[in-house]
């Protein structure tokens, strides 16, 4: 178990067979919400017959649920996560591995900027990124047993897919855990802001600007500064429209990467921690 503090949260991450042990209604419920995600919403697998799969091409899949606490103790949010284990992977097929992430310098200069000329800031999250990206090999996972009894308490007609008590599934989608999956991410949004018209900054692969509008990107955590609040609002429904779920922020304080960015209506302070 790996317990995380933030503030008044507390983060707790445990295994399926743990979690269905300490509670297992509200544990099924996760496992089921996050494989119905991924069946159905996102649709990063699909069941195969593991007869059907060419040989060397199946790897494990591992999942977790995380407990979120508030402080008080009271649960807040069940969730849980599938991951694939990359470690298995041929490494032959992914010799460029490399994701750039926005340097602190970029962060500290732009939030400089928004301060001394009074821009408007925002952080948008965009929720299961990598889900968004299709895979660029043929994969597949095998879910233990666990798992596979939950699946077909969910979706009984998956039982036809299931061999020596395993269900196997085709990865069409960037799971979490594969070695390539930052990267075919990163490839994907930063086209994308380029097909909006963005430029992107030769110095910092992460910085991108359109007219006075500044972009940064941090994997899935997207920080703007703009003079225009308007325009920060064009940029959230065109990311919305693109890739769904994306939490947004427009706050008097907010958090960016460990940079505090506080915003009072007659000046502007920033503070790293």
């Amino acid at each position: 178990m790996r317990q995380r503090g933030a503030g008044s949260l507390t983060l707790t991450k445990i295994s399926v067979k743990r979690a269905i042990r300490h509670d297992p209604k509200r544990s099924a419920e996760a496992i089921h919400k996050e494989l119905e995600q991924m069946l159905e919403g996102k649709k990063v697998f699909a069941p195969v017959k593991r007869s059907d799969v060419p040989q060397g091409l199946v790897i494990r899949s591992h999942m977790f649920l995380k407990y979120k606490y508030d402080a008080q103790g009271k649960l807040e949010k069940l969730k849980a996560r599938s991951v694939a284990d990359g470690r298995a992977q041929d490494r032959d097929l992914h010799p460029n591995k490399y994701s750039p992430t926005v340097s602190l310098e970029a962060i500290m200069a732009t939030l400089k900027v928004a301060a001394v000329f009074r821009r408007s800031i925002a952080k948008f999250d965009i929720k299961g990124a990598y889900l968004n990206v299709d895979i660029d090999e043929e994969l597949y996972l095998e879910l233990d047993p666990t798992i596979t009894k939950l699946a077909l308490g969910r979706f009984p007609e998956l039982t036809e897919f299931v061999e020596y008590g395993r269900l196997t599934i085709r990865l069409d989608k960037a799971l979490y855990g594969l070695i390539q999956c930052s990267r075919l991410w990163y490839m994907n949004i930063s086209d994308y802001l380029k097909k909006m018209g963005f430029r992107q900054n030769p110095f910092d692969e992460c910085v991108f600007m359109k007219r006075d509008m500044i972009v940064l990107l941090y994997v899935d955590d997207i920080l703007v500064i703009s003079p225009s609040l308007e325009e920060i609002h064009w940029l959230e429904a065109e990311l919305k429209a693109k890739y769904g779920d994306v939490e947004s922020v427009y706050a008097e304080k907010f958090t960016y990467l460990g940079v505090i960015s506080l915003c009072h209506s007659t000046s502007r302070t920033l503070f790293a921690v």
